[in-house]
């Protein structure tokens, strides 16, 4: 029996990912969703074990010198981790399994596992909609707090080109958020059959996964930029609209670089 597929969505704080993932885990039963530790206090509405497993910041690292914790980060001051027992369980039964994680935390899976995991980047439309999003919070309610969260995300979001997916979460557009990324999934699966022959359908969905496909070079197009601060390169048009918001591209230009092609 092959193993299952480990998938990664992370994104900024304010990108929706805990909605969207509860949208895909509730109208799709093929995934199963690990359950991530934190020493943050639990949210309204949050059930302990089934949101998170919220212990102690000592408990924590306890089992971090164990290496009973596949990936961490701190944000916030608090800890935040996969237990890895979980993780390997499901993987090992061939059950596909979804780790719904912070950006540092989804880069350090993708370090350890290669293109064993598949990793998708979730934002939101826009910074507009991201500071909105933020501010709407009830958990966020001092301007410090906020600013912090904004300027992070902004570091976050300037990581997509390590990820292999990047989705936008749209205001209102959860659920159809949520079909987009199990397209992925149902994409990642039929590759990794190695088909000799392919449907029409399973073309078709291999299609769209491709188009929210991350170009392989993007990651070093995005440090030159960094650098240079005169133009963007991208492989895929639909990156533009929020890297114009993390970079303030307004007087830039803008180039399309067929995925595959140096520059």
């Amino acid at each position: 029996m092959a193993n299952g597929i480990l998938f990664v969505i992370s994104g900024p704080s304010a990108s929706g990912k805990g909605t969207v993932v509860k949208s895909l885990l509730d109208k799709y039963d093929d995934i199963g969703l690990s359950v991530s530790a934190t020493t943050r206090a639990p949210r309204e509405g949050e059930v302990d074990g089934k949101s998170y497993f919220f212990i102690t910041k000592d408990e924590f690292e306890a089992r971090l010198s164990r290496g009973e914790i596949l990936e961490h980060t701190v944000y916030n001051n608090q800890y935040y981790g996969t237990p890895y027992t979980g993780v390997k369980e499901a993987l090992d039964s061939g059950r596909d399994i979804i780790l719904e994680i912070e950006v540092d935390g989804a880069c350090q899976v993708k370090k350890k596992f290669g293109d064993s995991a598949v990793t998708i980047m979730l934002t939101p439309p826009d910074f507009k909609t991201l500071e909105s999003r933020l501010r709407g919070r009830n958990s966020e309610k001092s301007e410090e707090t906020i600013q912090w969260r904004l300027n992070r995300a902004k570091e976050e979001i300037k990581l997509v080109g390590e990820y292999d997916y990047w989705v936008v979460n749209e205001d209102g557009q959860v659920d159809a958020c949520a079909d987009l990324i199990h397209k992925i999934i149902e994409a990642q699966r039929i590759m990794r059959q190695g088909k000799a022959t392919l449907t029409d359908d399973e073309k078709s969905l291999i299609e769209l996964a491709s188009s929210r496909k991350i170009g392989a070079n993007t990651s070093e197009i995005i440090k030159h930029y960094t650098n240079a601060k005169k133009f963007l390169i991208v492989t895929n048009e639909t990156i533009y609209a929020l890297y114009k918001d993390v970079f303030h591209l307004e007087n830039a230009q803008f180039i399309i670089l067929p995925d595959g092609e140096e520059y």
